[in-house]
């Protein structure tokens, strides 16, 4: 009912100067089609837990039209070149173009107008924004368009779709485009910040002939800082990048002008992928971030304590860690979890995850229970003990529209634990019926017992099927496709689960243009 009173001041300091929020995905998986409402409340969201640093692509469809112009596209050109906006995530990552458009000219002001009073709303709070940086990248048709004299590089194929092409960044002219696109983008944004991100060859792409990573890389670096002598080039560690050679090229500037967020540190024990690379990306600043609902997919799951561990060792130990950050490809899951890493940017080296789950329990839900206590630690050793990325799972897969035997799969942990935790926190419901974070929890933990069901109940599917068993194979069927129709009844309980919500919000984002983009949107 009241804000709790704090006796005096309360003062906290940390080493993170870094605390990074934002995977490309997140951006059109989660955030496609928010509006400046509820940017404001995801803004003040990361401002209270200190967040500094955040991705947004809010308004890059203007900067690329600009940009375009200057090489004899026309306004409309160029923007139908871009992709729709489910779709902007892999757009300026390099990997596809056009698929999903057109959108319409008053989406291009709307979002340079959210862009503009976002960034102005986080500047207010101590943030800066991650804008784009340049790397050579240009559509397709560009030779349609452009009939100067260039080299125009291919760069193939990504899941089906056509990469955009890159220019060589040792070229005259790399230099020379690389100014007009930062203009187009200050152009739009005004002079509002220090960190650009681009990686040239993201999930694949073409390396040109007689150009190695290393030459790329300080070409890049270089013409990012010719135009603001502060920049910071944000990359992305992910698979194969970066380079050793991509890193060496960086030179001198490693250190005070590059942040590899990190996108594979987490976690360790599970995934099998090395810790980060040698000598600690060869001395250059690195973010510590959580990669979690891979793939859009959400599932309850999360490594508390390695997180905490790996967390605190590398405060400790690295001597080029530069802060934290959350690059889910997905959010709106796992409270807990985002909770805790923002809360391990300021622990003191006695941090104990029992006690901050005991507190963080009283602070959510409102006062303390045994109950409660004894379901968060059945939950802490089951599936938040569990692959952070996502827990096998059915409903979200896609089959082609026919029936396809996926096999066996295993959740990970004891599926009784998860259900046993859920019968611990029933029992204060009508104490703690008022708080909305224990109602989330509840239908969270819901959710996730029904994908339990589902992918155990399928052992039983497939068995009655090998068996020949027609009737033990008809009740199983019946019996997994309930599971369907019960997890619609959990998800009714959360207005930002229903998928209502997912189109709603497209279509008022689209409630003032016209019929065909209404349509599309």
């Amino acid at each position: 009912e009241q804000i709790v009173p704090i006796d005096g001041t309360v003062r906290k300091e940390t080493d993170m100067s870094v605390r990074y929020a934002f995977n490309y995905c997140t951006l059109s998986y989660t955030f496609a089609f928010f509006g400046e409402e509820e940017w404001q409340r995801e803004n003040d969201w990361l401002a209270l837990n200190g967040v500094n640093v955040v991705l947004d692509l809010a308004g890059q469809e203007a900067t690329w039209i600009k940009f375009l112009m200057n090489f004899g596209y026309s306004y409309d050109d160029a923007k139908d070149w871009l992709t729709g906006p489910g779709y902007y995530a892999w757009q300026f990552m390099d990997n596809m173009e056009v698929f999903g458009g057109p959108i319409p000219d008053d989406y291009v002001i709307d979002r340079v107008e959210l862009a503009r009073s976002t960034q102005r709303w986080k500047r207010s709070l101590g943030m800066q924004t991650v804008l784009q940086g340049y790397a050579g990248m240009v559509p397709t048709n560009f030779k349609d368009y452009y009939q100067d004299d260039i080299e125009i590089i291919s760069q193939g194929n990504w899941n089906g779709f056509s990469r955009p092409n890159m220019i060589a960044t040792d070229s005259e002219e790399y230099n020379q485009f690389a100014q007009l696109f930062y203009e187009a983008q200050e152009f739009v944004y005004g002079d509002t910040t220090d960190y650009y991100a681009v990686d040239p060859f993201h999930e694949g792409g073409i390396r040109p002939s007689g150009l190695t990573d290393d030459k790329i890389s300080a070409e890049v670096l270089e013409s990012m800082m010719a135009y603001d002598s502060d920049a910071v080039w944000t990359v992305q560690g992910w698979q194969s990048n970066p380079t050793d050679a991509l890193l060496e090229g960086m030179g001198d500037n490693r250190e005070d002008h590059v942040l590899i967020v990190d996108l594979i540190k987490y976690p360790i024990t599970s995934s099998g992928e090395e810790q980060y690379k040698e000598d600690e990306f060869q001395g250059t600043s690195w973010a510590w971030c959580l990669l979690g609902n891979f793939g859009g997919n959400p599932t309850m799951n999360g490594e508390l304590q390695t997180m905490v561990d790996e967390i605190m060792d590398a405060r400790k130990d690295s001597q080029h860690l530069a802060g934290i950050g959350i690059i889910s490809e997905a959010t709106y899951d796992n409270p807990m979890i985002y909770d805790l890493i923002f809360d391990l940017a300021w622990a003191d080296e006695d941090f104990d995850l029992d006690q901050w789950i005991s507190d963080y329990l009283i602070r959510r839900y409102g006062g303390q229970s045994d109950n409660a206590e004894q379901a968060w630690e059945l939950i802490k050793n089951a599936n938040y003990d569990s692959g952070v990325r996502l827990t096998p799972e059915l409903f979200g897969l896609r089959t082609g529209g026919v029936p396809k035997n996926i096999g066996k799969k295993d959740i990970g942990y004891d599926a009784e634990d998860l259900e046993n935790a859920l019968r611990l926190l029933l029992e204060d419901f009508d104490r703690f019926s008022g708080s909305e974070g224990y109602l989330y929890d509840l239908s969270e933990i819901m959710r996730q017992l029904c994908s339990n069901y589902t992918v155990l109940k399928y052992h039983v599917v497939i068995d009655a099927r090998d068996d020949k068993d027609l009737e033990a194979f008809r009740q199983a069927k019946e019996e997994f496709l309930n599971a369907f129709d019960v997890l619609n009844e959990v998800q009714k309980t959360r207005q930002n689960q229903l998928a209502g919500e997912w189109i709603g919000k497209a279509q008022d984002r689209a409630a003032e243009y016209d019929d065909f983009s209404k349509s599309t949107f």
